[in-house]
């Protein structure tokens, strides 16, 4: 089976065949680069205790294939409706990506169901920074898809600025 997409040029559309065209879709994109090397990074993300400190309050991460990738933004709330529940890591490469599935907020009911793809790339830039890159995928094409869309076109900057101030933190002493 092709793909096909359509560039429009003027009122005309020039339809080309790419495996690539199913994902030329919205996506939410952010990215900040950090006083840190890719490995400590890569490290960061897929530790639950770290992502406690600059994202949510509570965060269970297993960085394996399959493993659970789960972030509760409001602990009182009933199970299920957390925030990222029963969120799945889906592919890693040590120092480079993570990438795990995503959950719309609760009160985005109408797609809550649905998963979304988050994926978050690792780049060196020269000897003591990391380019953090984060791909948000899989959205929908309703106005409730589109409404979660521009949310998080919102919120994943705000996350990535947690991540570089705390990264800017003096270490804990012991």
């Amino acid at each position: 089976m092709k793909w096909f997409a359509c560039l429009l040029v003027g009122a005309t559309c020039i339809a080309f065949a790419h495996p690539a065209a199913a994902q030329m879709r919205p996506m939410s994109y952010a990215e900040v680069t950090v006083e840190t090397t890719p490995t400590d990074a890569f490290s960061d993300w897929t530790t639950g205790k770290t992502v406690e400190a600059f994202f949510a309050p509570q965060a269970t991460i297993d960085p394996v294939p399959g493993g659970l990738y789960e972030l509760c933004f409001d602990v009182s709330a009933a199970e299920g409706e957390c925030g990222n529940d029963n969120g799945r890591v889906l592919a890693l490469e040590d120092g480079k990506m993570v990438s795990f599935t995503w959950a719309m907020p609760p009160y985005m009911a109408e797609i809550r169901p649905h998963r979304t793809v988050v994926q978050i790339r690792f780049t060196p830039v020269g000897d003591t920074q990391t380019r953090v890159q984060l791909f948000h995928t899989g959205y929908g094409d309703s106005d409730a898809w589109d409404k979660g869309r521009t949310y998080f076109d919102g919120v994943w900057p705000k996350v990535l600025q947690n991540y570089r101030d705390y990264k800017m933190l003096p270490p804990e002493s012991e």
